[in-house]
C-alpha cells in the first residue's frame, strides 16, 4: 500500500527518468500530460506533492500551479517544477529567477534536474531529485 500520492504532470519523454526515482518510495503516482487530466486527476484523488515539469503544457506549468493554488482542496499541496529536458532558446538558465518566479505563483520550489545532470552527473542528479521529494512528502 503506497504511504503518498503523487501527480506526475509533464511529457512522458521528460519525466520517464524521473518517474523511476520514485518507484520503491512508498508512492503511487500518477502521470498527467494535459493540463486537463491533471486537474481532473488532481481533484479526484488529491495528491500529496505535484511535480509538474518545466515542459508541461506547451512550457506553461505556471497555468496548472495558478489553477491548483486557486482551489481551496489544493492549496496546501506541495508544487515542485522540475525542468528535466534541455532548454534550446536560452543559453543559460537562471535557476534562481525561474525559482523566484514559481514560487511568487504558488509553486513549493523549482529544480533543474538537467542542469544538476550536466554539472554533478546523472545519479547525483536523480539523488537531489528523491530528497527534494522525499523533503516535500514528509513536510
Amino acid at each position: 500500500m503506497a504511504r503518498w500520492r503523487i501527480l506526475v504532470a509533464d511529457t512522458n519523454r521528460a519525466m520517464t527518468e524521473l518517474r523511476g526515482v520514485l518507484d520503491g518510495q512508498e508512492v503511487e503516482v500518477f502521470n498527467a500530460v494535459s493540463y486537463e487530466k491533471a486537474v481532473d486527476e488532481a481533484k479526484s484523488w488529491r495528491p500529496h506533492l505535484c511535480v509538474v515539469g518545466y515542459h508541461f503544457d506547451e512550457a506553461r506549468p505556471y497555468r496548472l500551479v495558478t489553477h491548483l493554488r486557486a482551489e481551496s482542496w489544493a492549496s496546501d499541496i506541495p508544487i515542485l517544477i522540475v525542468r528535466a529536458l534541455p532548454l534550446f532558446v536560452v543559453e543559460k538558465e537562471d535557476t534562481d529567477e525561474l525559482r523566484a518566479s514559481y514560487r511568487s505563483l504558488g509553486a513549493s520550489d523549482y529544480l533543474s534536474f538537467h542542469a544538476a545532470m550536466e554539472r554533478h552527473g546523472k545519479d547525483a542528479a536523480l539523488r537531489n531529485f528523491r530528497d527534494a521529494v522525499i523533503r516535500y512528502l514528509q513536510g
